[in-house]
């Protein structure tokens, strides 16, 4: 049977939002920022270092390749920053259907009322949902050749660092380049694994690391749908004040209010190793690893 994580991801890929992480808890390493080198394990994302700033620099407390060299990304021109790009409330898979998805009960989900209820119901052996407490952020950099052409000069210093140095299990192809992410504060995930049709879900309005309890499942008589549930973050944040151009999290304006940290969508550029060609660096800004690659785009940006 696939992963929680691997099913997460399939099924709501094709959100176009980005690759969908089914743990976007920062990890000791820090959160998910633009520039970062790194890996996916079990739907979380790990940083090995980032490649937009010095070596001394703190995001890379943990050393970098040898050789290294950070990466030069000129002018902001490429880089569209939106926050509360997307509303908060539920993002379902086609196979998920909001049976009750008035624009009051999304309202109370906004405002954090425990009274709004949200139910679900999957019409296919495998769905997945992701409610989101607030609207969510989007930091990204447009498709360009500066990032391409620094990982094909840099990946196997990448691959080196990462196996040799850290001791990392860890082929080629799994290392990714990170080009953008979409973050929120409080949010509540659920995949149905298999046997999910005609089940429904409800959510009571919870959320945070207890929200597992907010989730309940009903189903016809004979069927075992098969559940699989994350909520976070784990530790509870006060709210912060977010000013314009700090690094690495660019807005318009101060927001006051819980941290979004928490990267639930992931966009970046990865490398294919093909045996005896020269490697091609991939766009992925929607595609879990299983899927079928899409065209090459090293070339054009």
């Amino acid at each position: 049977m696939s992963s929680s994580w691997d099913v997460y991801a399939e099924q709501l890929f094709r959100l176009g939002h980005g690759y969908p992480l089914w743990d976007p808890e920062p990890t000791k390493h820090g959160e998910v920022l633009i520039g970062d080198v790194g890996f996916i394990n079990e739907g979380a994302f790990y940083r090995l270092f980032n490649a937009t700033v010095t070596a001394d620099d703190p995001l890379n407390r943990y050393g970098v390749p040898d050789g290294y060299e950070p990466l030069e990304l000129g002018t902001d021109y490429a880089r569209i920053t939106r926050q509360s790009d997307l509303p908060a409330g539920p993002l379902c898979s086609q196979t998920i259907k909001c049976i009750n998805a008035s624009a009051q009960v999304v309202v109370c989900v906004h405002q954090h009322d425990s009274g709004g209820g949200l139910n679900f119901q999957c019409t296919d052996e495998q769905g997945a949902v992701l409610i989101t407490k607030e609207p969510i952020d989007r930091d990204a950099l447009l498709p360009n050749r500066w990032m391409v052409k620094y990982m094909r000069q840099h990946y196997y210093s990448w691959y080196v660092f990462a196996t040799e140095v850290q001791g990392l299990m860890l082929d080629k192809d799994d290392i990714i380049f990170v080009r953008g992410w979409a973050k929120t504060a409080d949010w509540t995930a659920a995949a149905f694994m298999q046997q999910g049709r005609a089940a429904q879900l409800s959510f009571n309005g919870n959320f945070g690391f207890q929200a597992n309890a907010s989730l309940s499942v009903s189903v016809s008589e004979g069927a075992s749908p098969i559940l699989q549930q994350n909520s976070g973050p784990r530790e509870r944040r006060g709210p912060v004040s977010v000013p314009s151009g700090k690094r690495h999290r660019t807005g318009s304006a101060h927001r006051v209010g819980p941290v979004r940290d928490q990267c639930v969508f992931l966009q970046y550029y990865k490398l294919k190793v093909r045996f005896g060609l020269w490697p091609t660096v991939l766009k992925a800004a929607a595609r879990p690893h299983n899927l079928p690659q899409q065209p090459d785009d090293g070339d054009d940006g």
